[in-house]
């Protein structure tokens, strides 16, 4: 059954250009372009490219490298931007968010490729007995996306497995954020997300003020969804950013550069206190740099091509350069030799890309441009 936010009696017209706009008194996101490309930033996959390297980079264990894991908290911000994007923009359009293509379009991007991890982490569990502890219920739990809260409870190993603590996160995320879109007036969705990351930021501080555990405040939803909530709210309040506000973005993107590099290079060991502000202070300092991008304040290396091209890969590249770096290390490489990870991981990912994500993507594409035209019929 189809869940539509909107009313059907809401008129559409067409411009002289074709594009279809809808007459609503809300006008926070534009119609989508005619041409989907010219909305595309190519510095988001160069942020997605620095974030994957640093957590790529802590894994391989860099000297001074303490807080790669910023990586994952980048990734977070970005990925509750991006998709409250999208599903402002389809109700923008269309007045309705229909949720089934919703899940379909996240399924088509996202499970294909961390099956195919699983499946070949299923063939090392049959042909290699010293890896079988654990290592079954590892697989469970990637696939159906509880290995976060599999880390704090310990049901079951997590073999190679336990870097998919945040892709479990963010597939909770996904289940919940659209039905409260769906389920809410427009009108409240900024106001929602804002309240919600601030208090999200506010849960985590105080259950680290209270003996929370740094593996609940690391892993569980709850002290993360602020993160995802915080790029949502900085999409929806991202139309409303003019003048002055870019003013201070630009002024602002080199210190939240200078600030992400000092908290990376800076020890915090695995003290919850110290975490839970981190992780605060990372998310806005992202989002600074998410609206510089996306203000087409900041480039320059970032969409430099070989940048480009790791971010749109960088998926692949996160989810293999664990289990291929915990494979090495099973048989023996050590030191100098753990480099190989790289070439591998990235040749792995861009046959992943080649094969497996980017065949999936055009099927996503067809889905896409099928629900506009039942969306505007």
């Amino acid at each position: 059954m189809m869940i539509v936010l909107g009313s059907r009696s809401r008129a559409l017209h067409a411009n002289e250009k074709g594009t279809i706009e809808m007459q609503t008194a809300s006008r926070m996101v534009p119609a989508p372009p005619e041409n989907a490309k010219e909305s595309y930033r190519a510095g988001f996959d160069g942020l997605r490219a620095v974030a994957v390297s640093l957590v790529w980079l802590s894994h391989l264990d860099a000297i001074h490298f303490y807080n790669g894991v910023i990586g994952v908290d980048i990734f977070f911000v970005l990925s509750g931007y991006l998709i409250t994007g999208v599903l402002a923009q389809e109700h923008a359009v269309y007045g309705r968010i229909k949720l089934p293509s919703f899940y379909a379009r996240r399924f088509l991007r996202l499970a294909p490729a961390l099956w195919l991890l699983l499946v070949a982490s299923l063939l090392w569990y049959a042909l290699e007995s010293r890896v079988r502890p654990g290592m079954l219920g590892a697989i469970v739990a990637s696939a159906l996306y509880f290995m976060n809260y599999n880390r704090i409870f310990h049901w079951t190993g997590e073999g190679f497995l336990g870097h998919t603590w945040s892709l479990s996160i963010e597939e909770q995320f996904y289940f919940l954020w659209p039905m409260v879109l769906v389920l809410t007036p427009r009108r409240w969705w900024l106001l929602i997300a804002a309240v919600c990351a601030a208090s999200g930021t506010a849960w985590r501080i105080w259950l680290a003020w209270h003996d929370a555990s740094a593996n609940w405040i690391y892993n569980s939803l709850e002290c993360r969804i602020d993160l995802l909530l915080l790029g949502c709210a900085v999409s929806l309040a991202g139309a409303r950013l003019h003048g002055s506000a870019a003013t201070v973005i630009r002024r602002a993107w080199p210190l939240a550069t200078f600030g992400l590099a000092a908290i990376l290079f800076a020890p915090s060991g695995d003290h919850a206190r110290a975490m839970a502000v981190m992780i605060a202070v990372v998310g806005l300092l992202s989002s600074v740099l998410i609206l510089a991008i996306e203000s087409q304040l900041l480039a320059g290396w970032l969409i430099s091509p070989p940048i480009v091209k790791l971010g749109r890969i960088s998926y692949g590249v996160y989810l293999w350069h664990y289990p291929l770096l915990g494979l090495q290390s099973f048989y023996g490489f050590r030191g100098f030799w753990l480099l190989s990870n790289i070439p591998i991981t990235l040749a792995v990912a861009a046959l992943s890309f080649r094969y497996v994500e980017r065949p999936l993507l055009s099927v996503k594409e067809r889905l896409v441009k099928v629900h506009g035209r039942l969306g505007t019929g």
